[in-house]
């Protein structure tokens, strides 16, 4: 695929899939229902502040899905 090709495919397909889990985070802080001090309450607080890092591949074109180059440099 080109690296439009491919940044449509995430926009398609994984687009729709990331919204709902936006959605169901800021549900499961907004509601209550998770301890904002438990480790699920900390993973969520992390992705919701991270959120537009960590989406970047829906908008960018040739954004890696995982950073294992600078795992690897370490």
């Amino acid at each position: 695929m080109t690296p439009g090709q491919r940044l449509h495919f995430h926009q398609t397909e994984s687009g729709p899939l990331m919204d709902e889990l936006f959605e169901w985070l800021n549900k499961k802080m907004d509601n209550k229902e998770v301890e904002p001090n438990s480790v699920l309450g900390k993973a969520i607080q992390y992705m919701l502040n991270h959120w537009r890092e960590l989406t970047l591949f829906l908008r960018v074109e040739n954004t890696p899905l995982d950073n294992n180059i600078c795992e690897r440099a370490l």
